[in-house]
C-alpha cells in the first residue's frame, strides 16, 4: 500500500495536477487557404484529444483502461459515473459536488487490494480522469500488486510514459512500494528515480523506495549516493528523508553518521537543517553518537546568525527530549535556544520556534515571554503569547 508522501514530514513515523497536454505541432502556415481550414480542424480535433489521451508510441492499445473485458464490474461503474458526472480541477475532485468520488476515496472496496487488477488496468486508460482514481486508489489500498512481477511491470510502464503531474506523483509512491528484487524492476525503477520528466516522480520515489526495499543493496546505495551528492537539492532532501522509514536493520550507525555529515557540510540550509533534525529526532537515541557534533555544530550557526531553517529549532527540541540525553546535553540544548531566540540574524520562524521549545523546558520562560510579546516577529510574539496565556506549558523530562 502506498505510503502518504506529499507533504509528508519527516516528523511522523509512517511514511510525502492538471489534465495531461499532447505536445502541439508547431510547423509553419500552409499557404493553401483549403489546406488551413482541414488543419484548423485536425488541431480541434487534437486540443480534444489532449484532455482524454495519454500519446505514447509505448502505450498499450485495444481493450484497456476502462474497457478492459477482465475488469470488476462495480470499480468501472463508479468510475464511469465519476468520469461523466465530476470534475477534475488542478488541485483534485470537486468532492463537494462529487459524492461518488467521496465512496471511491474512501476505498472500502479496493481494502487488502482486493480489485489492484482492475486497478492497474484503468492506470493504461487513455483518459487522465481515469488514471488519476486509479493512482489514487492503488496509492491508499493497494496491496496485491508490490508482489505481482506481471501488475507491477504495467505499473512500471504506465508510471513511464505518465506526464500528467498529479497522476505521476500517485504512481510514483505506488510503484516505490514495488518489493523490487522478487519482482525483477530494481534497475527499471531506479532508471526513473534518476531519469523521469516528471520531478515529484524522481522525488516520491528516492524518498520512498527504501520503506519496502530496505534489504536491497542496490537501493540502498542509490539513496545514499543520492542523499550525499546529488546536484538537486530537493533529491537530495528527499533521499535524506528516506532513510527516516527505511533504514535497514545493520545500518543505523551507518545512516546516523550520514545524516551527521550531511548536517555539517551541505551547503543547502534546507538540506543541512533537515538532516541535523533527522539525527536528533531518531527515537531510542539511535544516532547518541552524533549528539555533541550535531550540537556543536548547533550552537556555533546560533552565535553565527546562521540559523535559516525551523529544523534546527526542532532538532534540539528532540534532542532534549532523548532517553539517553545526558543532563548537560539538555542545559547545553536549552541555552541553545535561547542563543537562537536572542540573535536576530537567525530567521524569524526559526526563533519563534526556539522560544515554543523553551516553554515547554524553561520553568522561567514566561519571564523570558514577556520581553518577547510584542515582538515584530509574529512567530515570535504568537509563541511568548501561548506561553502567557498557558498554551504552550512546562513539559516534565
Amino acid at each position: 500500500m502506498g505510503m502518504v508522501l506529499t507533504g509528508l514530514l519527516a516528523t511522523t513515523f509512517v511514511a510525502c495536477g492538471g489534465d495531461e497536454k499532447a505536445e502541439k505541432d508547431s510547423s509553419a502556415d500552409d499557404d493553401d487557404g483549403g489546406k488551413k481550414k482541414k488543419k484548423k480542424k485536425k488541431k480541434k480535433k487534437d486540443d480534444e484529444d489532449d484532455t482524454k489521451e495519454a500519446k505514447d508510441e509505448k502505450a498499450p492499445t485495444g481493450d484497456v483502461g476502462l474497457k478492459a473485458k477482465d475488469n470488476d464490474k462495480e470499480v468501472v461503474a463508479l468510475a464511469e459515473k465519476i468520469v461523466k458526472e465530476c470534475e477534475l480541477k488542478k488541485w483534485g475532485w470537486d468532492r463537494k459536488k462529487c459524492t461518488d468520488y467521496e465512496t471511491w476515496s474512501k476505498g472500502e472496496m479496493f481494502k487488502s487490494g482486493a480489485k489492484d487488477a482492475t486497478l492497474v488496468n484503468l492506470s493504461e486508460d487513455p483518459d487522465v480522469k481515469v488514471r488519476h482514481l486509479a493512482a489514487s486508489a492503488l496509492r491508499s489500498r493497494g496491496e496485491k500488486y508490490e508482489e505481482d512481477a506481471k501488475m507491477a511491470k504495467r505499473l512500471v510502464g504506465a508510471l513511464e510514459r505518465e506526464k500528467d503531474e498529479k497522476v505521476a506523483d500517485d504512481l510514483a509512491s505506488v510503484v516505490a512500494d514495488i518489493r523490487l528484487e522478487k519482482t525483477g524492476l530494481v534497475d527499471d525503477v531506479l532508471e526513473i528515480a534518476k531519469n523521469h520528466e516528471v520531478k515529484e516522480v524522481r522525488y516520491g520515489i528516492v524518498n520512498e523506495v527504501l520503506f519496502r526495499n530496505r534489504e536491497t543493496d542496490k537501493v540502498y546505495a542509490f539513496v545514499k549516493e543520492t542523499a550525499e551528492n546529488h546536484e538537486d537539492e530537493d533529491m537530495r532532501y528527499n533521499a535524506l528523508r528516506g532513510f527516516w522509514t527505511g533504514t535497514p536493520k545493520d545500518k543505523s550507525g551507518e545512516v546516523c553518521a550520514l545524516w551527521s555529515k550531511i548536517a555539517t557540510t551541505d551547503k543547502s540550509t534546507k538540506v543541512a537543517g533537515k538532516a541535523l533534525e533527522l539525527a536528533l529526532q531518531n527515537p531510542s537515541s539511535r544516532c547518541k553518537d552524533e549528539y555533541e557534533k550535531l550540537l556543536k555544530h548547533a550552537e556555533d550557526k546560533a552565535k553565527a546568525g546562521t540559523v535559516k531553517e525551523t529544523s534546527v529549532a526542532f532538532g534540539l527540541k528532540y534532542l532534549y527530549r532523548q532517553r539517553d540525553a545526558s543532563d548537560a546535553i539538555k542545559k547545553r540544548t536549552l541555552a541553545a535556544a535561547k542563543t537562537i531566540l536572542a540573535n536576530e540574524k537567525n530567521e524569524g520562524q526559526a526563533r519563534g520556534w526556539a522560544l515554543r521549545f523553551i516553554g515547554e523546558a524553561d520553568p522561567g520562560a514566561k519571564a523570558l515571554a514577556t520581553k518577547y510579546k510584542g515582538d515584530k516577529e509574529f512567530s515570535i510574539k504568537n509563541a511568548a503569547k501561548d506561553i502567557l496565556e498557558g498554551k504552550i506549558k512546562l513539559k516534565k523530562d
